[in-house]
């Protein structure tokens, strides 16, 4: 194969790895204050970054959320675009945002 005939392969091959790398990169994790709007013993409600989530009893023993009560704040980290249960990768008690 001369080098005229390998070049577009060799391009082809170089955009095809950059665009795989691209795609599969892990998402950005992104981490917002909420509130804990409900909490029992088989679910834990949160409003945080303008969403109200709901986590069932597996997602609330995952995450270890069992001590928190309705009005603690958290700070919730998620990771993808959209904010559910499933997204959710950590959830902490933070101290309440003071009122400027």
């Amino acid at each position: 194969m001369t080098l005229r005939r390998a070049l577009p392969v060799v391009v082809a091959v170089a955009l095809l790895a950059l665009a795989l790398a691209v795609l599969l990169r892990p998402p950005t994790p992104s981490t917002a204050p909420g509130t804990v709007t409900r909490a029992a013993r088989t679910e834990v409600c949160l409003r945080t970054a303008g969403h109200d989530v709901c986590l069932d009893r597996e997602h609330v023993d995952h995450l270890g959320l069992s001590g928190l009560r309705p009005g603690d704040c958290v700070a919730a980290t998620w990771t993808g675009d959209l904010l559910v249960a499933e997204s959710l990768v950590r959830v902490v008690r933070s101290a309440c945002a003071q009122p400027a």
